[in-house]
């Protein structure tokens, strides 16, 4: 149940208290990105508080994807849950482990609705360039992103 595998993932990112739920976004189905052959998606974007910095915050979500993947085979393939930092407040981070905001935000349709509906006027911490002239630049029909129904 991929809805169910979103609820579990962020139950287990907020049962400390040090991870704090503030906004969630609809859930979207949506076809795979890079590597096509692979069932679609359930996509959803959350807004949360946290005391951890961002690295320590990266550790964690890389811990709840090891419990529920650990046999990834193939990298973009098929996996149960994945879970990425896109921004940090209006943090620019650049490390070997962490990229924030994510390189690939304004690739992606999947990333660009969700984060729009829970933050509609979210800008670019680098540039302050609106997502939303992103996402309206973005014209890849084959991203497929629509509600998820049931």
């Amino acid at each position: 149940d991929r809805r169910q595998n979103i609820e579990q993932a962020i139950a287990r990112l907020t049962a400390d208290g040090e991870v704090k739920l503030i906004k969630s976004s609809s859930y979207y189905e949506t076809s795979p990105v890079d590597y096509h052959d692979q069932p679609d998606f359930v996509n959803s974007v959350i807004e949360v508080e946290s005391s951890l910095d961002p690295h320590s915050f990266l550790g964690r979500i890389k811990a709840i994807e090891q419990s529920v993947n650990p046999l990834r085979k193939i990298t973009k393939g098929p996996r149960m849950i994945d879970l990425d930092i896109l921004l940090y407040n209006d943090q620019v981070i650049e490390s070997e482990e962490l990229v924030v905001p994510h390189p690939a935000l304004c690739r992606r349709k999947f990333v660009l609705v969700p984060l729009l509906e829970i933050a509609p006027d979210q800008q670019c911490p680098v540039d302050r360039r609106p997502y939303r002239q992103c996402l309206q630049a973005l014209n890849d029909p084959s991203q497929k992103v629509e509600l998820c129904h049931g």
